[in-house]
């Protein structure tokens, strides 16, 4: 079962750092688009601000997702050791 674990710690830093290719181009793709309007003025403050942040979400989700993963493999070799397994 340690095994299971391990391939499975592997795959999701695999397609973490996938995600954080695609995210980033479809980020990239977002802040194009939009910056015409912010340049333009035809957008509120508010709105900006808020753009920022969900760009600034999008980009730190493949990092989340890793660190999730993470936690999980340490909690999952943590009960594996103490039922002794």
């Amino acid at each position: 079962m340690a095994t299971f674990t391990n391939v499975f710690f592997i795959v999701i830093i695999v397609l973490g750092g996938l995600l954080c290719i695609v995210f980033n181009e479809v980020a990239d793709y977002i802040v194009t688009f939009c910056n015409r309007f912010i340049g333009a003025g035809e957008v509120s403050v508010d709105y900006v601000d808020y753009f920022e942040f969900v760009i600034g979400l999008l980009r730190a989700a493949p990092f989340l997702i890793i660190f999730a993963a993470s936690a999980w493999a340490i909690v999952r070799a943590i009960e594996r050791r103490n039922a002794g397994v």
